[in-house]
């Protein structure tokens, strides 16, 4: 049974937020100051051009990104906090999957709860939630069966920030750089991945891990606070008379037509595969180290977010020079190949397995994420944006039944099954005909080689 996700306030009548920013929709200022008699797509093209993407909108969006996830990097430590406890692997997948079922069951509210808070006030409210189930779970020293809908209180609040933050994203960059500015949104958060366990980590040693939570909670009242000072912009919900046109966004260098790009359906099984990683590696790394002895991890976070925040920031637009499905294929394949390889690599060198894992996780989301918002129309974002959240939150609730895999054939084999899966799944965003003719080569290869054997 699936639901529709929703569309965002930005393709619908959504109330209208009070900014104090001085100018809350920069893209429709930019249109005014074209030239007389200028077209408006002429002069959204010229506009796009001209407006940069570090403006002041822009930079209090990347710091709201930061202190949220800082706030959500600190929970990134829960799953060796549970295995200290003694939970089973089994049970640590269940706690961790009600972050996924979570974002699923939010999605389709996504709208209604959008349409009545504002972007802003979502944004808000998304932050103010997450300290509260941090500090929740800061009031137990054991938190049992409360862990599940505190973890999933976490997914309620990550759905609203993916779909929310990511519209403003790219309705604040210029559609030339609009893979690096979601690189630079996400960037601003994925740094925290390494700085909140750095800090959390010895912080838990000697206070103990409630001090952690606390502190996440302090952090996320900030996002917060920044929260009340990001503009709300508004794209356009209709082409009719008096609207203004979205302005056609160029393929990048590789890409071609439309005709050429994958199936939003091969996007969003690209996420659900790339989630399911993502979710079984967090969450059963630290499991595994403490059962080798290992039980310090932060080598691995550090490792990860330096390579994924050196990709963004001193590659930040090679995938709009190269293509981003390109970029996004050969950085999902290495994703897969990292997480089949953590097996082998961890619990004893957790810095190396961080570093690949980073630099392919650093390259793929910004490349999917433009392929995804460059193959639809405007007003169709929101609601792709919020698909591709689904079904990266339906990868992340498989972390359950992943969980009793990794009882009954250990660690490795999972991280090995997972990976695999995740590195097949890339090749969908290949073009169809070029699969085809692989698929032809290998067929003739492997005939071939059985009527050789057979002489």
């Amino acid at each position: 049974m699936s639901a529709s996700p929703p569309t965002s306030p930005s393709t619908s009548a959504a109330p209208s937020d009070s900014s104090d920013d001085p100018d809350p929709n920069p893209r429709a200022s930019s249109y005014a100051s074209a030239p007389p008699g200028t077209s408006s797509a002429i002069a959204g093209e010229l506009s796009s051009r001209a407006r940069p993407l570090f403006t002041p909108p822009f930079l209090r969006l990347l710091a709201m990104q930061a202190a949220y996830g800082f706030s959500f990097s600190m929970f990134f430590l829960l799953p060796k906090y549970l295995a200290s406890t003694g939970e089973p692997a089994s049970r640590i997948g269940f706690v961790m999957a009600g972050f996924g079922v979570a974002c699923i069951l939010t999605i389709p509210f996504l709208r209604a709860i959008v349409e009545t808070l504002g972007r802003r006030g979502t944004l808000i409210a998304a932050n103010l939630l997450l300290a509260t189930a941090a500090a929740l779970f800061g009031l137990f020293d054991r938190p049992g069966l409360l862990a599940i809908p505190l973890r999933a209180s976490e997914g309620v609040t990550w759905t609203l920030m993916f779909s929310t933050a990511m519209t403003l994203t790219a309705d604040l960059a210029p559609p030339e750089r609009l893979a690096q500015a979601i690189g630079l949104a996400g960037g601003a958060s994925l740094v925290m991945n390494a700085l909140a366990p750095a800090i959390g980590e010895p912080l838990a040693d000697h206070l103990g891990y409630r001090s952690v939570f606390f502190v996440a909670a302090l952090a996320a009242l900030g996002a917060a606070a920044l929260a009340r000072r990001l503009p709300i912009t508004q794209a356009p919900a209709a082409t009719g008379a008096g609207a203004t046109p979205p302005v056609p966004q160029p393929a990048p260098a590789g890409e071609g037509g439309g005709a050429g790009r994958p199936s939003h359906l091969a996007i969003y099984a690209v996420f659900g595969s790339a989630g399911l990683a993502f979710s079984c590696l967090f969450a059963f790394l630290a499991p595994f180290a403490l059962d080798s002895g290992v039980h310090a991890v932060r080598a691995f976070f550090i490792g990860y977010t330096s390579a994924a925040i050196t990709v963004r920031v001193f590659g930040g637009r090679l995938s709009d020079r190269l293509g981003h499905r390109a970029v996004a294929t050969t950085a999902l394949l290495l994703y897969g190949a990292a997480v089949a390889s953590a097996g082998a690599l961890a619990p004893f060198h957790l810095g190396l397995l961080g570093l690949v894992f980073g630099t392919a996780h650093g390259a793929a989301y910004p490349a999917l994420m433009a392929m995804l918002v460059q193959a639809t129309p405007l007003g169709r974002r929101p609601r792709a944006l919020g698909i591709a959240n689904g079904a990266m939150s339906l990868g992340i609730s498989a972390v359950a039944p992943a969980g009793v895999v990794a009882t009954r054939l250990g660690y490795p084999a999972l991280f090995a099954l997972v990976g695999g899966l995740t590195s097949a799944t890339a090749l969908l965003l290949l073009p169809r005909e070029r699969l085809a003719q692989a698929a032809l080569r290998r067929f003739r290869a492997f005939v071939s080689l059985w009527g050789g054997l057979a002489r």
